[in-house]
């Protein structure tokens, strides 16, 4: 054991001692420890039981849980928050308006996706700002492919999930040219047909060669009209 474990031990053993006392920021020793990725010391402080709140806010209202995803600690730390059972894992940030996992998505943290993901209670098409922003359509737009896998293996992804058609994951993808993401989601057949065909006008749009002979034109349409129907 570490000296700082050691000391923290023997400070937790002190009957007086307040284990959830909060800094000037609303920080609390586990917040402390969480926001600074040490593993051992918040795994020393979870097992204080009823004791220690994993699920408390800072001044600015955000939740431990949030603050690791933030702050792109290790996934152990995610995971023993976790594995309290007593963190809200939809917890909506009250000044960004994201959850862990839209931030998870956007800080590209598979690891961490993949332990919100596999909750009993993660809610995987919560999305901010009246879902302008949702988990698989960012993970689409950013090329995040490894996290676009992970959010279609939960059986409650939206794969459509957006506030325009035009805002979906598929049609997203496509416009950033992440083809890799473009062929996932096309073989997941929770893709709508509305999603299909549009994605097909997008590309008649948009995948037409600016310059050229009539020629090489007349080849593109080909091309193109075999390809999407």
């Amino acid at each position: 054991m570490s000296r700082s474990l050691e000391t923290i031990s023997l400070l937790l053993a002190q009957e007086s001692i307040l284990a959830d006392a909060r800094s000037d920021t609303g920080l609390t020793p586990l917040g402390l420890a969480v926001s600074g990725g040490h593993a051992e010391i918040v795994r020393l402080l979870l097992a204080q039981g009823p004791l220690v709140d994993p699920d408390s806010r800072t001044d600015r209202g955000w939740s431990l849980l949030y603050i690791a995803v933030d702050h792109q600690v290790d996934a152990e730390v995610v995971k023993l928050l976790i594995d309290t059972g007593r963190v809200n894992v939809n917890f909506i940030d009250p000044t960004s308006r994201f959850t862990p996992l839209i931030a998870a998505v956007t800080k590209n943290l598979p690891n961490i996706a993949r332990l919100l993901v596999s909750h009993p209670d993660i809610d995987p098409n919560l999305g901010a700002y009246n879902n302008q922003i949702v988990p698989i359509a960012t993970a689409a737009i950013r090329g995040h492919t490894e996290i676009v896998r992970i959010l279609l293996s939960h059986p409650q992804t939206d794969p459509d999930r957006a506030i325009l058609p035009r805002s979906r994951a598929l049609l997203q993808a496509d416009i950033w040219r992440r083809e890799e993401i473009v062929e996932m989601l096309l073989a997941d057949g929770r893709v709508g047909e509305e999603s299909r065909a549009l994605l097909k006008g997008q590309r008649i749009l948009t995948r037409k060669p600016a310059l050229g002979s009539e020629v090489e034109t007349g080849l593109w349409w080909s091309k193109m009209f075999k390809s999407i129907w």
